[in-house]
């Protein structure tokens, strides 16, 4: 890895090259000036105060939806010592080579008396793949339309015990499907018949014992959610949603954790194929390139990952995964799975504060395969 970084950094500047070929420096003072040029370049995208730091990064990602996007993405903690937990706010703009464009914000703020506030407001454009229901279609593409959402997504959380948390959810989402490339009027009618709009509240219960929130090295985290969704404000569609997420880290060593996480879905029999149960994506998965391949009533997935230091800012992660979805809780859903593989690199933004920025590639036994690079760990 360090001569990999050398032999980066002296092509993308020749004046390190050249210094060192003319000196006949050894590798160590190669790399000696490749960190510290690229500690002058990372300290000039970062301020770091005593009570906040702000990061201006460029933005990358990748995945089979959206193709490669590039963008901005700026990353505010705020710090309080009379408050339990540092806020994170993370917004970020980017647009992609498949003419995806995404303007979205992120922010975790944690308050005295045991309260947190969770919230994300998103504007989102992509020319997207139709896959139907799983259990009808098995994850084959039907058809392309352009899709658009205008969401706004928060929890409120108050302490009700040591180490647990309940509060209300609210959703509230626009849709819009167009240009749907199909002649069968069955196909279209099938995607037109989400809803515009869905509008849930529910509530949410949460159990956290981790010891950071970004990038945890120890503890507990559990969280059940149930939203009923209404027909209110555009909406004529009634029906519900459930998930509940597990998951425990064990530290290894000085700086190395392992994690696990279980996380299963339901919906009833009137959502929209965008709210049913699904896996795959940044974070469910993330071996399958697109978070609504795979949707139905139930679905589950198990995945486990360690997580260890390399040099500098840089570590690496190797993880695996099965899971499924499936039309009813029965030998379907544990028949059959999608066995997932992968191993992915973290870079350290804050490496004081655990938040990372991370590259993930992984292959399913169904022959999905994915690259994802985004911010903060998968789970």
């Amino acid at each position: 890895m360090k001569h990999l970084l050398a032999i980066i950094l002296s092509l993308l500047i020749p004046s390190v090259s050249f210094a060192q070929s003319a000196d006949d420096t050894t590798h160590a003072n190669v790399i000696d000036k490749a960190v510290g040029l690229a500690e002058t370049v990372l300290g000039a995208l970062t301020v770091e105060k005593p009570q906040w730091s702000l990061a201006i990064y460029p933005a990358a990602s990748y995945s089979g939806r959206s193709g490669l996007a590039i963008g901005i993405m700026p990353m505010l903690q705020l710090r309080n010592t009379s408050l339990p937990r540092p806020a994170t706010i993370t917004p970020s703009a980017l647009i992609s080579t498949k003419g995806m464009w995404e303007v979205q914000c992120d922010a975790d703020i944690y308050l005295k008396h045991n309260q947190t506030i969770t919230a994300k407001a998103e504007f989102y454009y992509q020319p997207d793949d139709y896959y139907g229901i799983a259990s009808v279609s098995d994850g084959k593409k039907l058809t392309e339309y352009d899709y658009r959402r205008y969401m706004f997504t928060s929890d409120y959380l108050k302490g009700i015990g040591r180490g647990w948390q309940a509060g209300p959810s609210i959703d509230i989402t626009c849709h819009d499907f167009s240009k749907i490339a199909t002649d069968s009027t069955a196909l279209r009618d099938e995607i037109l018949s989400a809803e515009r709009w869905d509008n849930g509240v529910g509530l949410v219960v949460s159990f956290d014992t981790r010891d950071n929130t970004l990038n945890a090295r120890r503890g507990w985290y559990a969280r059940a959610r149930v939203t009923a969704y209404r027909s209110w404000i555009g909406s004529k569609r009634n029906f519900a949603t459930s998930t509940i997420d597990i998951r425990h880290y064990w530290p290894i060593g000085e700086e190395s954790v392992v994690a696990a996480q279980l996380y299963m879905a339901t919906a009833s029999s009137r959502a929209p194929f965008h709210k049913m149960a699904s896996m795959g994506g940044t974070r469910l998965g993330r071996a399958i390139p697109h978070n609504l391949k795979y949707v139905d009533r139930i679905a589950y997935l198990l995945q486990a990952e360690a997580r260890f230091p390399l040099w500098w800012r840089i570590g690496a992660t190797g993880w695996t995964a099965i899971g499924n979805v499936a039309h009813k809780a029965n030998k379907d859903l544990m028949s059959n799975m999608h066995g997932m593989i992968g191993c992915g690199l973290r870079f350290k933004v804050f490496p004081s504060h655990g938040l990372n920025l991370r590259l993930d590639g992984g292959v399913s036994t169904k022959g999905d395969n994915a690259i994802y690079f985004n911010i903060r760990e998968a789970f």
